[in-house]
């Protein structure tokens, strides 16, 4: 076993944003940054991880066979959780985590584009790193695929969105929302070109969807901390404290 956090990104759009500064504290490190799709190489094994950290992507999920990249990264997910190594995925990356566990991935009819309230689940509420989600905290959500039929065994950890919000099978944490992106990060979104057709899909008001994160973010933000720490300090030192002799 290893002591790194690998930290899979997609794209820069979905960067670890407001969740940085937690991989800074004590017990964040060492991690190291994989830039998936630009060809930075992935490990051949789960076996010298300590834990994965999965993040978003404005790439689709549904059809992997699109991304050369994606089929490699599935497959190390999957042989991740069955080496019990803890996981957890942001939006593409609770996707990517469906497909490798055996759940089932499918483009809405319209992105869901919203500022949500999430509210635990009965499991929620005794998960180890989702028990202290504050109860009506929202979460904000920018997708068009998500995972419609979770893995075999999946128990949903939050709900409030208009599908799951959040949910844990084995080693692995999937949260649909974005735990990373504070009030600057979303206004990045609005008007840069990366997400532009997600918007315009959802028909969404803009200048509205940003007022309410500029009020609701703070809280988001803290929340999403608390989970990244919750990860770090949980399951991820559990496993580095293994490979320690």
């Amino acid at each position: 076993m290893g002591t790194e956090l690998l930290v899979l990104e997609h794209t820069p759009t979905a960067s670890l944003g407001a969740l940085r500064p937690v991989l800074a504290e004590p017990g964040g490190g060492p991690w190291r940054l994989v830039q998936v799709p630009a060809g930075d190489a992935l490990p051949s094994g789960p076996d010298q991880l300590a834990g994965l950290l999965v993040l978003g992507g404005v790439m689709s999920a549904v059809d992997p066979d699109r991304h050369p990249w994606m089929g490699p990264e599935i497959a190390l997910l999957a042989d991740a959780v069955a080496d019990h190594v803890p996981v957890l995925g942001i939006c593409l990356g609770a996707q990517l985590l469906g497909t490798a566990l055996g759940g089932v991935v499918t483009q809405r009819q319209r992105p869901e584009v919203a500022a949500a309230p999430l509210v635990r689940t009965e499991a929620g509420r005794t998960d180890p790193l989702l028990a202290a989600w504050p109860d009506g905290t929202r979460g904000l959500f920018v997708h068009e695929d998500e995972v419609t039929t979770l893995p075999s065994g999946a128990v949903q950890l939050l709900t409030g969105s208009d599908g799951v919000s959040a949910w844990r099978l084995g080693s692995a944490t999937a949260v649909q929302f974005h735990p990373e992106v504070d009030a600057a990060g979303l206004r990045s979104w609005l008007d840069g070109p990366a997400l532009h057709g997600v918007f315009a899909r959802s028909e969404v008001d803009a200048a509205t969807l940003a007022g309410t994160w500029d009020r609701e973010a703070p809280w988001s933000v803290a929340a999403g901390r608390d989970l990244l720490r919750r990860f770090l300090a949980g399951p991820v030192a559990a496993r580095r404290r293994q490979a320690v002799p």
